[in-house]
């Protein structure tokens, strides 16, 4: 079980432990260097290193080239788990992560969690 929603710009935050957050942005969005930014914030300010992210996508919404942009070069997290609930994601994504940080697309979300945990382990 995770915590309570933390909302955040357009999408809301859990704290799944100390070193993973999940977040899912809301339907229809265009998310923004800005929403990332405040999700790295958020996410430097309540877990850990080395941090996980839970990326789930049970909502559409899209990444403007200036949040892409934004993406490549943040290194706050080492592992990052999209949960694609079966859509189908762009090749790109994984060009964009930096190199130290480890990234894996599911259809569901219990075999991300699992991912994450042993990419987490010290």
């Amino acid at each position: 079980m995770h915590s309570p929603a933390h909302r955040l710009t357009d999408m809301d935050a859990y704290v799944l432990d100390e070193h993973l957050i999940e977040v899912v942005a809301d339907q229809g969005v265009e998310v923004t260097s800005a929403h990332i930014q405040g999700m790295l914030e958020f996410a430097t300010g309540v877990a850990r290193e080395p941090r996980g992210l839970l990326a789930n996508r049970k909502n559409d919404y899209s990444f403007s080239f200036s949040a892409m942009l934004f993406i490549s070069r943040c290194d706050e997290f080492k592992a990052v788990a999209v949960v694609t609930h079966g859509r189908i994601m762009p090749y790109i994504s994984q060009a964009l992560l930096p190199k130290n940080c480890s990234i894996a697309f599911f259809n569901n979300r219990e075999e991300a969690l699992a991912w994450l945990e042993t990419k987490l382990k010290m």
